[in-house]
Parts: C-alpha cells; structure tokens; sequence
C-alpha cells in the first residue's frame, strides 16, 4: 500500500505544478496501476460512488487503484483513497502540497483518521 501511494505521489507532483496557485477549485485523478503500467487521468465529474469505480478497477485486474481529490488555499494538500488488490486492502491518506519557487513537491502521506 505505502508503495502505490508513493507512485500517487510521484505521478501527480508534475501535473500540481501547471495548477493556478493556491485557492483553485478542487481538481481530482484517478490512478491506476496493472500489468500494462500506470495512467494518471483527471476527472471532470463524478457519478458513481469513489468505492464503486475503484473496485471496478480492480475487478477488471488492477493491481491498485486510488481516487486523488487536490484542496487549495491555505493548507493546500491531496487527500487519496487507494484500494489495492492483493490482499485487498484500502486507505485514505493526506499529503501536504508543497511549493518551492518553481518545484512543487508532497510531503508525506498521512493517515486521516
């Protein structure tokens, strides 16, 4: 699990630092990860509950799968829900955004509850 949000982390840093600074709208991705690799795909509207489309990926053979919703403003972070297949197991976890001159990077993920 900590693997998979690490590789969260590290795929969505570069696509933080295009957005407006601090204060945007919410934006969010779905990652996620299986035999053939990783995507990353930002999401414009959601219908169906978060643990339905990400059990979805893994019932197609996703070996991970998180939902990353981006909150800006003051305290900008991500928070993600992940489910990962073997065993399976889910997680929510909140990473801070971190923004230095012209690198963005996340600080470590933590539990939210």
């Amino acid at each position: 699990m900590d693997r998979f949000f690490d590789l969260v982390a590290r795929r969505l840093a570069p696509a933080l630092g295009g957005l407006p600074q601090p204060g945007s709208s919410p934006r969010r991705w779905v990652v996620m990860e299986d035999d053939e690799g990783v995507e990353l795909s930002e999401l414009e509207g959601m219908l169906r509950p978060v643990h339905e489309v990400l059990a979805s990926f893994i019932e197609a053979g996703a070996t991970a799968a998180a939902f990353v919703t981006h909150v800006g403003g003051d305290q900008e972070h991500l928070l993600a829900y992940v489910l990962v297949s073997a065993p399976r197991a889910s997680d929510v976890r909140r990473a801070d955004v971190i923004r230095e001159s012209a690198s963005v990077r996340l600080a470590p993920w933590e539990p939210t509850v």
